[in-house]
Formats: structure tokens, C-alpha cells, sequence
């Protein structure tokens, strides 16, 4: 029985892809979903989705635009530099809607309402010397509630509210991230974007 890093047993999710088969596919660019639990793996916690490829680490993940009125958060580290959308890394086991569910639940701290998917996107960039290959998929997320509910600072990241049109004039990580805050009400994307090169949209003709 293979293991991960911290010696559990991985086994087969077969009631899982049970449930999963029964259940009709999701069109993401349109969606109306609560709040929805997420799972364990049986014999121990989730993990991340982030695996050594090559020269590259893989990582699965999930943001989110949220808004308030005329207000978005962004989160960025105590020390500044640049900020970045909420969200986090996808855990083995966990679909998309679950991750930015989950996501949301930890970092707002108060109602919310996941609105619909805006883009899916591949991001290349290099890390602290670590080439990343990142799978983003994000979201239009609704705060219902006050904005002081949510959390200011947590550990070494910090978190603000901005008006959207000052946002969209800052350094935002991904490169893309003001075009999803600015085009929040677009159609759905698909952008592949890589560090000094900049955005661009993957236009699919059948």
C-alpha cells in the first residue's frame, strides 16, 4: 500500500469516485452553490496538490475575486512588494468548488455566496528559485455581511479592502489578477500567462 510523505496509507478512494460517477457534471461558468463540507482522506488529513514535475512543482489552485458593493479584498505578506487574490492550494480529493469553498469559509470568517467561475488559467513563474507551474481556477465570490468581519491579518499575511478602481492600478499577482477584477461580470476565460511575458487568452476554435 503506497504512502505519503508522512507515512499514511493512501487508499483507493472507490466510495468517492462512487459518488462523484452518480453525479452529473457541473458547468463552472454558472453556478449557485452554499456552504459544502469537504473530507478527509481515511487514515489521515489532506494534502496539497503540489508535486515535483521534472523542474517544475505543480500546484492545483483555487481564488477568488470577492466584492463587496465597490470594494475587493486582496491579501499580500506583512512586508509588501505586491498583493494577491485569496484563496489557496487544492487538497487531494477536493474538487474545485470545494477548495474555494473551504478557502472562503477559513479566510472570511462570515456569510459569503459563490457566485459563478471566471477563468481557469496556467501560470508559469519562478519562486523563492523554484519554477511553478500553477493551475488556477477562480471564482466571483459575494461577501454577505460587513467588511470588518473579516479578518485583518493572519500570521504573516494581511488583508484589505480597496475600492475596485484603485485596485486595478496596483501590482497584483498573477499578472492577470486586475483584468479579473475589472472583467468580473465577462464571459468565462482561459488565460496562460508567464512571468515578463505577460497575459493571454487561449482562444479555442471547434
Amino acid at each position: 500500500m503506497p504512502r505519503n510523505d508522512q507515512g499514511v496509507e493512501l487508499t483507493p478512494r472507490s466510495d468517492l469516485l462512487t459518488i462523484r460517477d452518480s453525479v452529473p457534471m457541473t458547468d463552472l461558468r454558472s453556478i449557485e452553490v452554499g456552504v459544502c463540507p469537504w473530507h478527509d482522506l481515511p487514515g489521515g488529513p489532506m494534502a496539497d496538490l503540489t508535486v515535483a514535475v521534472g523542474d517544475h512543482s505543480l500546484v492545483v489552485r483555487v481564488g477568488a475575486v470577492v466584492m463587496s458593493e465597490r470594494r475587493t479584498l486582496l491579501c499580500g505578506p506583512a512586508d509588501g512588494g505586491f498583493w494577491y487574490l485569496p484563496g489557496g492550494r487544492v487538497k487531494s480529493g477536493e474538487s474545485l468548488v470545494d477548495a474555494v469553498q473551504r478557502e472562503m469559509t477559513e479566510e472570511l470568517t462570515c456569510g459569503f455566496e459563490v457566485v459563478r467561475a471566471l477563468a481557469s488559467s496556467e501560470n508559469f513563474f519562478v519562486m523563492n528559485g523554484i519554477r511553478f507551474q500553477e493551475l488556477g481556477t477562480y471564482f466571483l465570490v459575494r461577501l454577505i455581511g460587513e467588511e470588518s468581519s473579516v479578518p485583518s491579518r493572519e500570521g504573516s499575511e494581511i488583508r484589505r479592502w480597496f475600492d475596485v478602481e484603485k485596485a486595478t492600478g496596483m501590482r497584483i499577482k498573477p499578472d492577470f489578477a486586475r483584468e479579473l477584477i475589472a472583467g468580473r461580470n465577462e464571459p468565462f476565460r482561459l488565460i496562460s500567462n508567464r512571468d515578463g511575458e505577460g497575459p493571454r487568452d487561449i482562444r479555442i476554435t471547434l
